[in-house]
């Protein structure tokens, strides 16, 4: 066998792992979007995951501005302000001003943004739950494999983000 044969050949089965790959993550996120029908049917679809994270902190966090919120979340304080936007738009949240600080602007989770907040608690809280009981079935290794493959994509993604951005 020839080396320019065995580069083919590589090649050809580096293809076809690579469309079984995508098919399985294919799979993965089909299962995905089905279970979050199935656990919670009223549907969390017109929120994003950046949305629904903010939407949390605020609800946590004691008097969040838009400062506290990027450094909890660790995102950008444009990020923070444009999600803000969009909550308020959906008037999920609303902002305030505290007696004697006319400066600095906080929000506050409305009675709707609560009603979002909860349905997004218990879609986690059921992911929560099915995820502990697949990775219960792991064996250490396979967790540590688990964790490097992710980690590694995660700054793959993180490394496309930054380069989309800028």
């Amino acid at each position: 066998l020839d080396f320019l044969a065995l580069t083919q050949a590589l090649a050809v089965l580096s293809e076809k792992f690579h469309r079984k790959l995508r098919l399985l993550m294919t799979g993965f996120l089909e299962k995905q979007d089905l279970l979050n029908q199935v656990f919670h049917p009223e549907n969390l679809s017109g929120y994003g995951t950046t949305e629904l994270h903010v939407l949390k902190a605020i609800h946590e966090l004691e008097s969040p501005n838009v400062t506290t919120l990027a450094k909890a979340l660790g995102l950008t304080k444009g990020a923070i302000s444009k999600t803000i936007r969009k909550l308020m738009d959906k008037h999920l949240v609303e902002s305030y001003m505290m007696d004697g600080n006319r400066q600095k602007i906080y929000y506050r989770v409305t009675p709707d943004g609560k009603g979002i907040k909860e349905k997004h608690d218990m879609r986690d809280n059921s992911w929560r739950q099915v995820n502990q009981e697949f990775l219960s079935r792991l064996s250490e290794e396979e967790l540590r494999n688990a964790a490097h493959y992710l980690r590694q994509y995660n700054e793959f993604l993180e490394q496309i983000i930054q380069r989309e951005l800028n």
